[in-house]
């Protein structure tokens, strides 16, 4: 078995990667649409179907609701700015 270093053992103390998906719309969207689609998205997560189709690839559902899920896309922007700044990445 190939020994790897850790993200830490690396030098880069505290970094974490993970893959996610999510589900985002216009600022626009009335809150109402944003409510029902949280609902519709949340009762589809929790059929057996699409979590045996998730468990098969390998990933696992992790819920949130509108305002759990707006707090951690502007932690995961926080987080990584300083990457992005450092490694004048820009969208084209």
């Amino acid at each position: 078995m190939m020994e790897v270093p850790t993200l830490h053992e690396s030098g880069y103390p505290g970094f974490e990667a993970i893959n996610w998906f999510g589900a985002v719309g216009r600022t626009s969207l009335p809150a109402a649409a944003i409510e029902r689609l949280s609902i519709e998205l949340l009762r589809a997560l929790d059929s057996p179907e699409v979590r045996d189709g998730l468990t098969r690839l390998g990933l696992y559902a992790a819920p949130q609701n509108p305002e759990q899920f707006t707090a951690f896309l502007r932690a995961e922007m926080q987080a990584n700015e300083k990457v992005v700044r450092a490694a004048n990445i820009r969208m084209e």
